[in-house]
């Protein structure tokens, strides 16, 4: 398995690594706008993030997922890569399959997707997320709304199907199992 992980903090903050990231408190994210971008086997995907937008809370409770991710991989031996980028460009590319991954895989602490009427949802999180996935379909089908989990708290791998189960039912389109294996080992 290939998975490395770039980022880019834009304005007034110069982190090295992963681990200055987890290291930061509520306060001091304030200011944060950058790029996560994720590499997992063939598939590359992002993330766009602001300060205004999510609140620091989810901004540091990512930066800490991403660290458990990073602390995963290096336990089993996996390949990992935190590179940081100049903070020059604010937008990225994301591939088809990338983008599902990032629904289900990049949000696993925090939120995962569900289909809603509910429109209400942020637009940048249609730019970013929604838009690439319906141009490839040809048809607007997903709307977004939040539901907030911790995905650490379930403790056996009957749990963890279960969860894989509830977003299939969801969204068939998002549903290949085999996508959320990384889900699986987390837990």
């Amino acid at each position: 398995m290939k998975f490395s992980i770039r980022y880019k903090i834009i304005e007034d903050k110069e982190l090295e690594d992963i681990q200055n990231l987890t290291q930061l408190k509520k306060e001091d994210v304030f200011d944060i706008h950058g790029i996560i971008e994720v590499t997992y086997n063939d598939y590359t995907f992002g993330y766009y993030f602001e300060d205004w937008e999510w609140g620091d809370e989810w901004l540091l409770n990512n930066f800490i997922l991403l660290n458990q991710v990073r602390i995963y991989l290096q336990e089993h031996n996996q390949v990992f890569l935190a590179v940081p980028e100049s903070a020059q460009e604010k937008w990225i590319e994301f591939n088809k399959v990338g983008t599902i991954l990032h629904i289900n895989i990049f949000k696993i602490e925090t939120v995962y997707t569900k289909i809603s009427e509910d429109i209400s949802y942020a637009p940048l999180v249609d730019d970013i997320l929604l838009n690439p996935l319906n141009e490839f379909l040809g048809r607007k089908i997903i709307h977004q709304t939040q539901i907030h989990f911790s995905a650490f708290q379930l403790s056996t791998k009957n749990e963890a199907l279960k969860l894989l189960n509830d977003i299939k039912k969801l969204n068939p389109i998002l549903c290949n199992i085999d996508r959320y294996i990384v889900l699986e080992k987390l837990l």
